[in-house]
């Protein structure tokens, strides 16, 4: 049985390859002059809640998006308003703002057709190397870098396995803005995004989701991002399925919850975990509990690939002894790096 290894991705990751951080999206957003239909309500929203005037000024103090959007999330979940303004409809309507403003905010990024993610599985995968749950893949970010890589693989007959079942694997869903999803068979990579993605969206009625990519490994699309997209089973408008990290976060997502489970499954199996670019932040508790929980009774090694020197403390408090490399994500395509890091 080969060793199994499971790669964690959070935003630094995401970075390396010219995308914006959390705390870089809403400057991101406002500073395209969007003149969309959430611009307004987010403009207000920022005034209100966050003291921001104008929003496309230089020099705000911007929450990061998971903050902004974090705000909104746990009123609804709670079903409580902010005044008669902020009802329950007004701040729905934010939300689906905030998402739009991040995937919109990422979609004027510029990144190479050649990214680090792509490069780096290229090197895993190389020349079509394949062992079965030799390799796993977990994301905390929101966007597709890591996705789009693992499609690549699909010249290899490497599928990729999200864990749970995308409605458009299925006959009977017939949408002209989803391809056909080929399910993963034998020989597939499992790549779990327990935060959501903005390729995924949902049907709030039959609660069908589905992925915006196709089994030919074309270039997914970052959501649906300027149409409203309809569930071809009942026509209700589709949602973008994300969810941000809070202290105190209770999934009630049901893709979101198999997803979590199955994070438990795999960390719990594996041998060596190695984080790439993932802060370890504060509010990510229930992380650290999954990351806890699964390491309590294995020893596993531990790897965080970061270029920040702070975060090695967050990490030792948590999980104990690790190995920690001040380098970042390029760095660890260097032959010495992937040797000492992936290899070892």
């Amino acid at each position: 049985m080969p060793r199994k290894t499971v790669f964690i991705f959070g935003a630094g990751a995401s970075k390396a390859d010219g995308l914006p951080t959390q705390s870089e999206l809403l400057e991101g957003y406002f500073s395209n002059n969007p003149h969309d239909n959430f611009s307004v309500e987010l403009n207000g929203y920022f005034k209100d809640f966050f003291g921001i005037v104008n929003t496309s000024s230089t020099g705000n103090k911007w929450p990061n998006f998971e903050e902004a959007l974090a705000m909104v999330e746990i009123a609804m979940d709670k079903e409580h308003s902010f005044g008669p303004v902020y009802t329950a409809n007004k701040l729905k309507k934010i939300r689906d703002g905030l998402i739009i403003s991040m995937g919109r905010a990422i979609e004027h990024c510029h990144v190479d057709a050649e990214t680090i993610h792509k490069k780096f599985l290229g090197k895993l995968f190389r020349k079509g190397h394949y062992l079965k749950e030799e390799y796993s893949f977990v994301s905390f970010n929101y966007d597709i870098l890591l996705d789009v890589a693992l499609m690549e693989m699909l010249r290899h007959d490497i599928y990729s396995d999200y864990g749970i079942e995308f409605a458009n694997s299925r006959d009977n869903f017939d949408s002209p803005s989803f391809n056909k999803w080929k399910p993963p068979g034998d020989k597939s990579v499992l790549i779990l995004k327990p935060h959501g993605s903005l390729n995924w969206m949902q049907c709030p009625s039959c609660d069908s989701i589905a992925i915006s990519g196709n089994a030919k490994g074309q270039i997914f699309k970052t959501g649906l991002l300027n149409t409203i997209e309809c569930c071809p089973n009942d026509n209700s408008p589709m949602q973008f399925v994300v969810e941000p990290p809070s202290y105190f976060k209770r999934y009630k997502n049901y893709f979101l919850q198999a997803t979590w489970i199955k994070l438990h499954e795999t960390l719990a199996a594996a041998d060596k975990i190695v984080f790439i670019g993932y802060s370890m932040p504060d509010a990510d508790v229930m992380i650290k509990y999954a990351f806890k929980r699964a390491c309590f009774s294995k020893i596993k090694k531990i790897v965080v690939v970061d270029p920040d020197i702070t975060v090695k403390e967050r990490y030792e408090r948590v999980l104990g002894p690790i190995t920690f490399h001040k380098i970042g994500f390029a760095d660890l395509l260097k032959p010495e790096n992937y040797k000492k890091i992936v290899k070892n």
